[in-house]
């Protein structure tokens, strides 16, 4: 997908979604199409921290650039599956998996320490990258146990190797692992855009809507973003800090609380970040990050 193709699809996504707020309007009721509308801006400002996971997971797992389409493809289709499992089955569903956030915090802050302390090695060749991969814990845990295949093979999340002199076994490979690891991701982030959504609207089909329409456009922006890797340098701190503001919004209330709690500070007793405030600083850091970078490469081809 070129750059202006996905600024085009980008911008299609949000007709559509200005098209359906009409309907809403129309047929349901001021009511509902407002619920629509701040379900939908506040969706599509939260899920940038998944795209920015996304760019950091295939980064990190070296996926090829000829595959990521497909990932991003499936890994969408996940996210609006466990979305819509996660709005169906309510707070129920979202506490069972609640222990999720913390590995995915911890994940987050180291992410956000080596995005913004390490610069990635582009010129690393393809051996180095693959002695990189398999050293990764979760590619030796996916080997050893589940019988990953050691590599990737083109677009396929299957491949079938010889396992002895006459019978060839169907072995997922790691592209299969990277979905799974955008999923699980998913199932985390979707504990802090989800409560949010509920809180503006309780209608299933609105929160739904909302959260589909809002998704189906980061394909669009992530593409957009690897288009313009030459002039990348300078939004690699945005990222960073992107990242490590993720991680605050899942630790930071529970980390304020026991302070409050320890040291007698009833101001931090059950803090809870404002919707309002999560949004202004995400808003800030990528509108920051995006005109700094774009300022300082402007004489660069894209």
């Amino acid at each position: 997908m070129t750059s202006a193709q996905a600024v085009k699809n980008f911008l299609g996504w949000c007709l559509v979604a200005v098209a359906v707020n009409v309907l809403i309007y129309f047929v349901w009721g001021s009511k509902l199409a407002g619920e629509f509308a701040g379900a939908w801006a506040m969706e599509k400002a939260l899920s940038l921290d998944n795209l920015f996971c996304f760019y950091l997971i295939f980064s990190t797992y070296h996926v090829p650039e000829e595959a990521r389409p497909r990932v991003l493809l499936w890994g969408i289709a996940g996210v609006v599956v466990l979305r819509g499992l996660f709005v169906f089955g309510g707070t129920t569903l979202l506490a069972t998996f609640h222990w999720l956030l913390y590995p995915l915090a911890l994940w987050l802050f180291w992410a956000a320490y080596k995005v913004l302390f390490f610069d990635e090695d582009d010129n690393a060749t393809e051996e180095e990258k693959q002695r990189e991969l398999e050293s990764k814990l979760l590619v030796k845990l996916a080997t050893r146990v589940f019988s990953f295949d050691r590599s990737y093979d083109g677009n396929k999340f299957f491949v079938r190797r010889l396992s002895s002199a006459s019978n060839r076994t169907l072995r997922p490979t790691l592209l299969l692992l990277t979905v799974t690891i955008i999923e699980a991701t998913d199932i985390a982030f979707a504990m802090d855009s989800l409560p949010a959504a509920l809180a503006i609207s309780q209608n299933f089909w609105i929160v739904m809507s909302s959260n589909l329409i809002a998704v189906m456009g980061l394909r669009a922006i992530y593409f957009l973003i690897q288009n313009m890797r030459k002039r990348f340098a300078h939004l690699q701190v945005g990222i960073g800090l992107l990242l490590a503001f993720a991680g605050f919004k899942i630790v930071g209330p529970t980390a304020l609380d026991w302070v409050g709690r320890t040291f007698e500070a009833p101001a931090l007793v059950g803090f809870h970040l404002p919707l309002w405030m999560s949004l202004t600083v995400i808003g800030t850091i990528i509108t920051v990050a995006f005109a700094y970078t774009l300022l300082k490469t402007r004489n660069v081809p894209a």
